[in-house]
């Protein structure tokens, strides 16, 4: 019986070692070369001195080796946190010292940028390449004080973890960062229970199996691309990673190829096959038993005519902030044909061992109906975020309906009702969060990001314009000061050096003035209906 995340990836080794788990391109590694690197992974750190609750920073391209240290990591008694590859190495930086990081894993483009920048975290030790042979830069690495491996250093050793006395409920396994309010990203603290509560759903509701092809679209910076992931080792599942998941042809060629038969993947992605007709003629996806949507609102006209195309696969809609463990509410389309493309579809029921309510602003359960604010309760509520218990304290806190019991659930932010079958439906947000292909944005940090350019914007307000192919569009309404000419490009030049490429306004507008309410207040509504407009 399984324990902690990694058991599971030893028992399908056990189970059928010889069996493919993970494709990328032309290679492939067994269940059981994967459990042996892993372990690797853990003897390697463990030799390094890591303990007990240890953050790693995992940075790179996705492949079997960076899956394999995941489970190491984890194996070790440390939890990891993904960074994306394409950071701006100030908000990389801000992550490394948020979590005291001492170990990074990283590409060779990130380890120059790495050594070669000014200032470094103090926690920072050490960095593991991917590459096997790093001979030129460990030279560059000593002047920088940093300690220097390849991965190819990464050996057995005596050094052995004990995971028996783990608890599984507080036990971190990863730690995903997202977009915070004020500037400084958030990272969600997931234990190993949240993660063996989600995959039970996945068991019992998807059926996946040995048989199962899964392609994992998702970059690992993103939580959903935990569903693949963590059903490999669970189920036994095959796992085919993409790397350039933006290019739909890279992704269909992949199902098309090795006959996958379940992909998870965002709005967007769906969105783009269904527009081009052509795509359904060039590529056979009829292998395709299982299609997720999630991480944005998918508008419902996408999945009936994906339908059309594929009439044979189980279609879903689902939903779950990073704090919930990647997904906590899901929708099956039985009938696709009756769906209505006029009306949002809903994001359903919860999974097990997940309650939802919607509380109104006095924390009482609104009625049916009645709009409130989403509340989730459960094991796949995460535990906080890491070293913020201002944040932690506002998002996580009592169960308002029994306040004597000393539980704490998450206020999602979102605004919800409940229908009288039970069926949730989302209804927007009541802050400045929102999203964007995928991606949670918080507006104020685009703001604090062009708060920097000072000398040349007088005014400037961001604004989420509806897209239904993206969900949101970016757009930055910006004043220049007198005397100033700055260029769009060199604002969004400037963004990029502080913000992710998804934070990145899509497009940046010059006006003379900003529209203002009666008291005095940047309008930002006028500014949403003039865009939208303007799109239209």
């Amino acid at each position: 019986m399984y324990n902690l995340i990694f058991d599971l990836l030893g028992e399908r080794a056990q189970e059928a070692g010889d069996r493919i788990a993970i494709r990328v391109d032309d290679r492939v590694m067994t269940f059981s070369q994967a459990d042996e690197l892993s372990k690797r992974v853990a003897s390697f750190l463990l030799d390094l001195g890591t303990v007990h609750g240890e953050r790693i920073a995992l940075i790179g391209p996705k492949s079997e080796k960076y899956v394999c240290a995941q489970y190491g990591v984890m194996r070790a008694g440390a939890c990891y946190v993904p960074i994306d590859k394409t950071f701006p190495i100030e908000r990389t930086f801000q992550i490394v010292e948020d979590c005291g990081i001492e170990t990074i894993f990283a590409d060779i483009a990130n380890v120059d940028r790495i050594l070669s920048a000014e200032s470094k975290p103090a926690c920072l030790k050490r960095i593991v390449l991917w590459d096997d042979s790093c001979e030129e830069v460990v030279a560059t690495a000593v002047v920088n004080t940093l300690d220097m491996y390849s991965f190819g250093n990464v050996r057995e050793s005596s050094a052995q973890p004990d995971s028996k006395a783990r608890p599984v409920d507080t036990d971190l396994a990863y730690i995903m960062y997202t977009s915070g309010s004020t500037g400084k990203p958030k990272g969600v603290m997931l234990s190993h229970r949240n993660i063996l509560t989600y995959v039970d759903w996945c068991r019992g509701e998807l059926g996946l199996g040995p048989e199962d092809i899964m392609v994992n679209v998702a970059p690992f910076t993103f939580d959903i691309s935990g569903m693949e992931i963590f059903c490999m080792a669970a189920m036994g599942a095959q796992m085919i990673l993409i790397e350039n998941q933006t290019r739909i042809t890279t992704v269909l060629d992949a199902v098309q190829r090795y006959k996958a038969t379940f992909m998870a993947t965002v709005p967007t992605v769906i969105g783009t096959m269904v527009s081009n007709p052509r795509v359904f003629g060039r590529y056979d996806l009829s292998s395709l038993k299982t299609i997720i949507s999630g991480a944005a609102v998918c508008p419902p006209v996408f999945l009936k005519t994906l339908h059309e195309h594929l009439p044979e696969a189980k279609l879903y809609n689902l939903y779950g902030p990073t704090e919930a463990t990647i997904y906590c509410l899901y929708h099956r389309i039985d009938d696709a044909e009756a769906i209505d493309v006029t009306r949002p579809l809903p994001i359903g029921i919860p999974f097990e061992n997940t309650e939802a309510y919607v509380v109104t602003a006095d924390g009482k359960e609104a009625g049916v109906d009645e709009e409130g604010e989403l509340i989730l309760r459960g094991s796949h509520v995460a535990l906080g975020y890491f070293g913020n218990d201002e944040k932690s304290n506002a998002a996580f806190r009592r169960f308002p309906l029994q306040p004597h019991i000393r539980e704490y659930v998450y206020y999602t932010g979102d605004v919800a009702r409940r229908d009288e079958s039970g069926v949730f439906h989302f209804l927007g947000r009541n802050d400045d969060m929102v999203k964007s292909r995928g991606y949670r944005i918080e507006l104020n940090e685009i703001d604090l990001a062009l708060s920097s350019m000072d000398e040349d914007l007088h005014s400037y307000a961001v604004v989420a314009v509806p897209d239904m192919l993206i969900e949101n569009r970016l757009v930055a309404v910006v004043v220049r000061k007198s005397g100033s000419a700055i260029t769009e490009a060199e604002v969004k030049s400037l963004c990029k050096e502080r913000l992710p490429a998804y934070m990145v306004p899509d497009v940046i507008e010059f006006r003379s003035e900003l529209p203002q309410t009666s008291s005095g207040k940047i309008n930002k509504k006028v500014l949403v209906q003039e865009l939208s407009k303007e799109t239209n």
